[in-house]
């Protein structure tokens, strides 16, 4: 599966409201697939962490677009005094983080378009 912009988050897909866990999920996995097809990720990574050492996986899915993230950010009331980042839009990164993680732990069982 390739990884296209129509897969990652859009600014339209922020826009008005954050996205779904599944949908920010969704672009991950099919980030990841495509940085394995392209020989850029070995296929036997097996967590989030690993990813680190071949990309930046907090960039994965389009979260890497300033202007994605900036509108993440304002929908989830705007920079935290303390980390920068709303506790929401941290929240969720962690979530997606987690399903990620699961993921690669599972040898990716489900593809890109499964349910997270």
């Amino acid at each position: 599966m390739e990884f296209t912009r129509d897969k990652a988050l859009s600014a339209k897909d922020c826009s008005e409201h954050a996205p779904s866990l599944e949908r920010v999920v969704m672009a991950m996995k099919s980030h990841v697939l495509q940085l394995i097809e392209s020989g850029q990720v070995p296929s036997e990574i097996a967590s989030f962490a690993q990813l680190h050492d071949y990309c930046d996986a907090n960039c994965l899915g389009g979260l890497g677009d300033d202007k994605v993230f900036d509108l993440l950010v304002h929908n989830f009331g705007g920079r935290d005094e303390h980390d920068g980042m709303p506790k929401g839009l941290h929240d969720l990164l962690d979530a997606a983080t987690n399903e990620i993680d699961a993921w690669l732990a599972a040898g990716r069982k489900q593809t890109a378009d499964s349910n997270a």
